[in-house]
């Protein structure tokens, strides 16, 4: 049985990454989330940043995490050689483990899984930019598979972490705000399932010292670009995530940050770089 599994294991594992899905992940709706490092040197504080992260996706996706489950949802991250040159491999599996009724033989059902492979120069951001891309990947699929049962679902991405953070949800109350406490208006454009727009979040703008600087400095606004409840001047970049800094009195656009990559230039307005 063990070398049926590992057999099983081994061709999905090697399944093409450009090739569609061949899982489907209707009425997957309880998992429980599981990280194994087994990479060398890794900082220890990466296994909790992937479980956070795994919990957000979960949660945005109405998948109970909780509850006592068979079923493992799994980073499964190792060092692998190719020739002389070390990799890293990251498996995004989702498995259960079951019992057979009459020859009461444990057996390991895959029902998906993803595989990246990279050789790494920053190993825990590269790492973590895995993470995010095979999440939304993940999450894309899921929701599309259960496109039905998740049109029922109350918040979007979006619209959770604006509730979270306390952002602004309406351009119109947003500027009036701004105009009242003499403050700049920040708009964050956003879409759902924007693995960069999730990482913005998770790594910049949930930061307690940066949300406090950004709250002292403006009024902070999220919009989702595919609603196109905004002012036509904020419709000109179709990237997502984009930051805009408006002058409320006139409404111009004073700083444009286009995409994760120019959070630096972000952390400098703020004062942190």
């Amino acid at each position: 049985m063990k070398q049926l599994v590992f057999g099983f294991l081994l061709f999905w594992t090697s399944f093409p990454a450009w090739a569609q899905s061949p899982f489907v992940l209707t009425g997957l709706k309880s998992y429980t989330p599981v990280v194994a490092i087994e990479a060398g040197k890794v900082d220890k504080k990466i296994k909790s940043m992937i479980l956070e992260e795994m919990e957000t996706t979960s949660k945005e996706l109405g998948i109970d995490t909780k509850s006592d489950t068979s079923l493992a949802f799994a980073f499964d991250i190792k060092r692998i050689s190719i020739g002389e040159t070390v990799a890293l491999k990251v498996d995004l599996i989702v498995s259960e483990n079951l019992q057979h009724p009459k020859t009461k033989e444990h057996l390991f059902v895959l029902l998906y899984i993803d595989t990246h492979i990279f050789v790494p120069e920053d190993l825990e951001e590269e790492l973590m930019d895995a993470v995010d891309e095979m999440l939304a990947k993940f999450a894309s699929q899921y929701e599309e598979d259960n496109s039905k049962a998740l049109q029922s679902k109350s918040l979007s991405a979006e619209e959770s972490f604006a509730v979270q953070m306390q952002y602004e949800t309406d351009y119109k109350t947003a500027l009036e705000k701004a105009k009242k406490e003499h403050k700049l208006l920040m708009v964050f454009m956003s879409t759902n399932y924007c693995p960069w727009c999730r990482k913005l979040e998770n790594r910049v703008l949930s930061r307690g010292d940066i949300d406090k600087d950004i709250k002292a400095q403006f009024v902070p606004l999220m919009l989702n670009f595919s609603e196109k409840n905004f002012p036509s001047q904020l419709n000109d970049i179709a990237i997502t995530p984009i930051l805009y800094i408006i002058d409320p009195l006139s409404e111009k656009i004073q700083n444009t940050f286009v995409g994760y990559n120019n959070h630096e230039a972000f952390l400098q307005l703020l004062g942190k770089k």
